[in-house]
């Protein structure tokens, strides 16, 4: 028994400095970042339902996702893994996590633009809502690769977005035979939301659904609001450190877009 004992009071002191390093790690890396508490706190829920295999933990606080796809590029990549507040109910601006309305179990990850009663259209990507137009800032050009796509390289223009409260990066993609057009409007149904991904052209969502009419996604179905990366696998399938403990309620940049940081602190200044 005292060595069982002492087993587990070591495996739970690895975990608490793993805990303290990780802290550690997000206060000296630039960029934003999720505070030490939000990532200790993460940190702790992730170590709780490893070791005690907390269904309560993951059914009504905390759960783990991982981002399959390029649609919310650049605010997440592909091999992404993030926690979502499940006790969180989303505003306008935030992204979200649900199951697709279409095929339940399929969730998907999209951020929310419309809310109930909203008549919202698009203009070469860019939301309408209301007949106002959604405020936004031209940063810069990026690019990415997709080998899984019958277009495998991806270049385009990068937006600062305002939404209320909520700022966050919108990719433009202006690659040969990327659909670009103006659609709507759509009116959202009451007690849904309209959501779409960041990465305008290359998104299934709100605007393509139940064959090509759109639809929203019933709040009551929601999942939660992503607020930290913890996890990132790189496009080598080695562990991508410089995305750790990132913060998902701030615009940041992805290292492939660092020329475009001080275009950026522009766009977050000007009113």
């Amino acid at each position: 028994m005292p060595l069982l004992i002492a087993a587990v009071l070591c495996r739970w002191g690895i975990y608490a400095g793993t805990i303290l390093d990780a802290a550690w790690i997000v206060r000296r890396r630039p960029g934003p970042r999720a505070s030490i508490g939000t990532v200790v706190f993460g940190a702790v829920i992730a170590f709780a339902a490893v070791e005690a295999n907390s269904t309560a933990v993951r059914a009504f606080v905390v759960e783990a996702f991982k981002n399959p796809s390029r649609s919310m590029f650049p605010t997440l990549k592909v091999g992404d893994h993030f926690f979502i507040d499940k006790l969180r109910r989303p505003s306008r601006g935030d992204v979200f996590v649900f199951p697709f309305p279409e095929h339940p179990n399929q969730d998907f990850i999209k951020r929310v633009i419309g809310l109930p009663g909203e008549r919202i259209r698009f203009r070469q990507g860019h939301p309408i809502i209301n007949d106002v137009e959604v405020p936004s800032c031209y940063v810069g050009r990026a690019s990415y690769d997709d080998a899984d796509s019958s277009v495998t390289h991806h270049e385009g223009k990068v937006y600062l977005e305002r939404l209320g409260d909520r700022s966050y990066l919108t990719f433009y993609d202006e690659s040969p035979g990327v659909f670009v057009d103006d659609q709507g409007p759509y009116v959202v149904a009451d007690g849904e939301v309209f959501v779409v991904g960041d990465n305008r052209w290359n998104s299934h969502d709100s605007r393509m659904w139940w064959g090509g009419r759109g639809g929203g996604v019933r709040l009551s179905t929601g999942k939660g609001v992503p607020f930290v990366v913890w996890l990132a696998i790189g496009d080598n399938a080695g562990v991508d450190w410089s995305r750790f403990g990132l913060g998902l309620e701030r615009p940041h940049l992805l290292p492939s877009m660092a020329s475009l940081q001080d275009a950026l602190d522009k766009c977050l200044a000007s009113p």
